[in-house]
């Protein structure tokens, strides 16, 4: 587990409280949404992602899931339901979205750690698609929730993939995503 000054164990209960040493404002990953969150409050902001997003919550550091994608009249360029990770004593979210800003056709997948740059770094997250026939890999580190998608995308910092991999009718898309979250020696 990672130690964190900013989470205290009460004396005279199990529970957590959380006082933040960063100034900075969180801003929502979901990039329709201008909730903003001042003085780093972690906990606000996953309970903001499970309430107004509706946030598949994990306690675990091991995933295996069928993403499903409901196609509209808008075509797939909707957002993703969010999935936050709370493993090692920190938040994680993985995120999907189509690449827009690059001549790159396809997605990006990545993983934001929801806290400081420095932190992040501290860990490693692996992934891993298959459908139609395909798979790929892909390692990195996690990017903080300070840095953008929009960033995060220009650099191509996650795993950038093409629609062949998604399984894909008239109503839907699906595809499988393994993958972990690994904390760095």
């Amino acid at each position: 587990m990672v130690e964190d000054p900013s989470l205290n164990r009460s004396s005279s209960s199990h529970a957590l409280t959380f006082t933040s040493p960063y100034q900075c404002p969180y801003d929502c990953p979901n990039e329709d949404c201008e909730s903003t969150f001042d003085g780093g409050n972690i906990p606000e902001l996953v309970t903001h992602l499970e309430d107004c997003h509706y946030a598949r919550m994990n306690d675990r550091f091991k995933f295996n899931n069928l993403y499903v994608h409901e196609l509209s009249n808008k075509g797939n360029s909707e957002a993703w339901d969010p999935e936050v990770f709370n493993c090692y004593g920190c938040y994680f979210c993985l995120h999907f979205q189509p690449l827009t800003s690059c001549d790159a056709l396809g997605d990006i997948m990545f993983l934001w750690f929801l806290g400081e740059d420095e932190e992040a770094k501290k860990f490693s997250y692996r992934l891993e698609i298959s459908g139609n026939g395909r798979t790929l890999t892909y390692k990195g580190v996690p990017r903080s929730i300070h840095i953008s998608s929009e960033e995060i995308c220009d650099d191509l910092d996650g795993m950038v993939f093409s629609p062949f991999f998604w399984e894909e009718n008239e109503k839907e898309r699906k595809l499988r995503v393994k993958g972990c979250i690994c904390l760095e020696p």
